[in-house]
């Protein structure tokens, strides 16, 4: 990739890219911010076509996954298969509690996405789950459906100047969304998703499915296990949340280090870090 994201949307768009690495040595990449006014960029619709990372050096991160390392993984999850089952009754008991002492509240989170726009409450996406098993994933939606023309416009000139759109300042997130994403609200729906069987409380993010074909040992090696509400990376670090190597390093931990107890850990951490939104774009 050129030096310069300039006015990188409209390419994107037209030869349909799916992934970028970018260099963050670039001139035109100073900081972390930079690639999050990218991402966010390519968050034209609610149905996310392209994620920007960026990459420590050079090489494709996500290919240093191989398959021994798939392998060794696959013998420390065997070795706690009791735990598994274990985490699944911890999923299932906490998760019907949790959708219970919620209850109020997700209804006037229901409301309230119902009143601020046009659409449907809840957003739908395709995801890959545990075993590499595909499976609709549910967010409470936080965009327009149907943009107002004066943004519409907006969004026009910004691309001719080549700006990037603030995360904060995104024109195409509703009030109410706005909101959601800084406290991880929009989540929330996705207690349903554990109930179901197709995610749990803590794990790996579930991978878009355009990651599968060009990181099939990587997702080989997350999909051991299901994927999570909240996870390691995101209560470490969520401001390094579009840096790849930072994210596969910590998915990839987290499958090795998997335990009843680090569970508990990450749980207990999950909650000031949303209370207080750190990191939260």
């Amino acid at each position: 990739m050129s030096d310069s994201v300039q006015g990188s949307g409209s390419v994107i768009r037209d030869r349909d890219v799916s992934v970028l690495h970018l260099d963050p040595g670039a001139s035109a990449l100073h900081a972390d911010s930079e690639v999050s006014d990218l991402h966010i960029e390519l968050d034209v619709t609610e149905d996310v076509t392209a994620e920007a990372f960026v990459s420590d050096d050079d090489t494709d991160v996500g290919a240093d996954v191989g398959q021994s390392e798939v392998d060794r993984l696959a013998a420390c999850i065997t070795q706690r298969r009791g735990q598994l089952a274990v985490k699944r009754i911890m999923d299932l008991l906490g998760g019907a509690i949790l959708a219970i002492l919620l209850a109020p509240l997700l209804l006037l989170l229901t409301l309230a996405v119902w009143v601020s726009s046009r659409g449907p409450v809840l957003y739908r996406q395709e995801r890959i789950g545990v075993s590499g098993k595909r499976f609709s994933m549910i967010k409470f939606r936080t965009m327009y459906v149907d943009l107002p023309q004066e943004i519409v416009e907006e969004i026009r000139l910004h691309e001719q100047n080549g700006d990037l759109f603030k995360s904060e300042n995104d024109p195409r997130i509703t009030p109410v969304g706005r909101w959601l994403r800084r406290y991880s609200m929009d989540e929330l729906p996705q207690l349903f998703n554990v109930l179901g069987g197709t995610m749990s409380l803590v794990g790996p993010r579930p991978l878009m499915l355009h990651m599968a074909e060009p990181y099939p040992n990587f997702v080989a090696a997350r999909s051991m296990v299901r994927p999570g509400i909240t996870g390691l990376w995101q209560v470490l670090d969520r401001e390094h949340a579009t840096n790849a190597s930072f994210m596969i390093r910590h998915d990839l931990e987290y499958v090795e280090r998997f335990s009843l107890t680090l569970d508990m850990k990450i749980l207990l951490l999950t909650l000031p870090a949303t209370l207080t939104a750190a990191g939260a774009h």
